[in-house]
């Protein structure tokens, strides 16, 4: 009978034991289960927080291409705009430039058309003196003539009257 007691004791405690280190088992695969699931986890997270990095760098290069290209576009732009004000200031520089040429030809015209038109006065009025002059020599000639012819007929009146004197004279003698 004691050996049978002896017997089931140990066999209860050999159960016990069995059980123990079941149980122990059992915890011990329970916390590395836990363990892989918070690893898992963990690499999950470092993998999307990376992912999210990536992504955040990736677009800010787009922001940053993007903000250079627009840069490059305004520069091109300003540099057209500078380009086209300097070709409309040579434009009208060009022009003024034609402008005074052709105001000065004009000028030259005007003042030659004025030179002429006084050279073509001055020979009027030469002219005109001329004329003058001749005339005026005319009538002397005239007047001289004139004069010349007079006096010759009273020359003949009084030759005549002298004439007739003496023959007078005669006569009474």
């Amino acid at each position: 009978m004691m050996m049978m007691m002896m017997m089931m004791m140990m066999m209860m405690m050999m159960m016990m034991m069995m059980m123990m280190m079941m149980m122990m088992m059992m915890m011990m695969m329970m916390m590395m289960m836990m363990m892989m699931m918070m690893m898992m986890m963990m690499m999950m997270m470092m993998m999307m927080m990376m992912m999210m990095m990536m992504m955040m760098m990736m677009m800010m290069m787009m922001m940053m291409m993007m903000m250079m290209m627009m840069m490059m576009m305004m520069m091109m732009m300003m540099m057209m705009m500078m380009m086209m004000m300097m070709m409309m200031m040579m434009m009208m520089m060009m022009m003024m430039m034609m402008m005074m040429i052709m105001m000065m030809m004009m000028m030259m015209m005007m003042m030659m058309m004025m030179m002429m038109m006084m050279m073509m006065m001055m020979m009027m009025m030469m002219m005109m003196m001329m004329m003058m002059m001749m005339m005026m020599m005319m009538m002397m000639m005239m007047m001289m003539m004139m004069m010349m012819m007079m006096m010759m007929m009273m020359m003949m009146m009084m030759m005549m009257m002298m004439m007739m004197m003496m023959m007078m004279m005669m006569i009474i003698v």
